[in-house]
């Protein structure tokens, strides 16, 4: 081998070596380490502003002993309202898991109300265990939303707060038919009050397919979408984004911030856990703070 190549190779094996060192420390730093990210948000009907935050795809993990590190970093916010965006409890979740889960609501619930809707690990919960959910988590306080609507509010205003998985049903049905579609006839018959609302609009969907494939937003509407379920795409490279998203698989167009649909906004939350045992990189996991303000 020559020395120029000899060169080379050590060159390489030493940013190897970085990059390994990089992706162990920041895996340390993801796992342990929740950061707070910002958005301002314009929406049409309020006319006082008011924070919330958003969390998502806890799956059962806690940061610091009872969620105390989470916790204090949502309190430190001062939201008037939490959101919590389904996937908090992963789909092998016990009854202690749920306990756990519904201690953390209540805890929220000191801070501001808590408004809660499942993400697709909860939807796999046998009826029994969802129903046991439903009532530990209404018994700590919180508003269980699935595939329901609440007007509530929020910092003053009155807005409809709308609690949905987000996933391709019943989207996929619905715009595949080329005639006259009943809404009623579908699972979320409750949309037929989401056409013309005269309330400011709040969807908690935890999936983001639905504004991914399909155009909702053109017929119901449609304020401010917030989801999860991507992870950020587990590893963010730099120039690249994330790697993988379970909507969109390698390297995907949607897998953290904001995006805009039409006059809609979607956030799309990062989330708080990675996929089992692989690890996040280079994404650390966080909340979202999402400033609500008057349109100028």
């Amino acid at each position: 081998m020559s020395l120029r190549l000899k060169r080379i190779m050590t060159v390489l094996l030493i940013i190897l070596g970085i990059c390994l060192i990089a992706a162990a420390v920041s895996a340390v730093v993801c796992s342990v380490s929740v950061k707070a990210t910002y958005y301002t948000e314009e929406l049409p009907g309020i006319e006082t502003p008011c924070r919330v935050v958003a969390i998502s795809d806890l799956h059962s993990k806690e940061y610091g002993e009872d969620n105390e590190r989470l916790i204090s970093l949502i309190a430190e916010q001062k939201p008037d309202a939490i959101f919590c965006v389904g996937d908090m409890l992963s789909r092998d979740a016990d009854s202690e898991d749920i306990e756990r889960f519904a201690a953390l609501v209540r805890r929220l619930r000191e801070i501001a109300p808590v408004y809660y809707t499942i993400g697709n690990h909860e939807d796999e919960f046998y009826t029994a265990k969802l129903t046991d959910l439903k009532a530990a988590v209404e018994d700590a306080g919180g508003v269980f939303l699935n595939n329901e609507y609440s007007d509530v509010e929020i910092g003053g205003n009155r807005i409809r707060l709308v609690g949905l998985l987000g996933g391709n049903s019943p989207w996929l049905s619905y715009y595949s038919d080329d005639s006259d579609h009943d809404l009623s006839d579908t699972e979320y018959a409750f949309f037929e009050d989401l056409r013309s609302c005269e309330l400011p609009t709040v969807y908690l969907a935890h999936m983001p397919n639905m504004m991914i494939f399909f155009e909702p937003w053109e017929e119901f509407r449609m304020d401010l979408v917030i989801s999860g379920h991507v992870h950020g795409g587990l590893w963010r490279l730099p120039f690249v984004g994330g790697v993988i998203s379970p909507s969109e698989g390698l390297f995907p167009e949607y897998d953290h911030g904001r995006y805009r649909f039409g006059d809609t906004d979607m956030i799309l939350s990062s989330g708080l856990y990675g996929y089992g045992m692989v690890p996040r990189l280079f994404n650390r996991p966080e909340i979202c703070v999402i400033d609500l303000v008057p349109e100028e």
